[in-house]
């Protein structure tokens, strides 16, 4: 998968380089100083994009167990009805800040004969690269918040069902 990738230049902007490196939508960078993440979720929203979490457990807590990934990467490879090779996600691990999180864009592979996960991290000049085990076993592997990127339309998602009686 390619990204965009950018370098981040100060401590902030890592929010809107992750969906820069995922998008290519350059407007972003108009934003980098600031750190307001309800200002960052707006900002989606306008460009008709939402981040809905897969995972969150804010530090002190424990970032994601190795089974969450098997076990996501093995519903996006059931799911993935077009072939794709890998799943963007948008992942935050502790920063260099104390008390803050440094969000990432990362895709994991989908398609059976991928193994190889790609990661923007701005805070190296290079997108970087490693093979699943080594992920399981890094600092992305055990992140404290998963989302992805999806379309602010409610007509792009299946409709539930009805809810089982209590």
């Amino acid at each position: 998968m390619l990204f965009e990738h950018r370098p981040q230049e100060t401590q902030l902007g890592c929010l809107y380089l992750s969906v820069h490196a995922l998008t290519g939508d350059a407007t972003l960078l108009e934003h980098l100083p600031d750190p307001s993440a309800p200002r960052y979720y707006v900002r989606l929203a306008e460009r008709g994009l939402m981040a809905f979490t897969l995972f969150c457990a804010e530090p002190p807590l424990p970032g994601t167990p190795a089974e969450f990934w098997t076990d996501l990467r093995a519903r996006f490879t059931a799911s993935n009805a077009t072939g794709e090779r890998h799943a963007p996600l948008l992942v935050s691990i502790p920063g260099g800040t104390p008390g803050w999180l440094h969000q990432v864009a990362l895709a994991i592979p989908i398609h059976p004969d991928e193994d190889t996960v790609h990661v923007s991290d701005s805070n190296f000049p290079m997108p970087l690269e490693c093979n699943w085990g080594a992920f399981l076993g890094s600092e992305y592997g055990e992140a404290h918040r998963v989302e992805m990127l999806g379309p602010l339309d409610v007509d792009a998602y299946p409709a539930g069902g009805d809810m089982p009686e209590p």
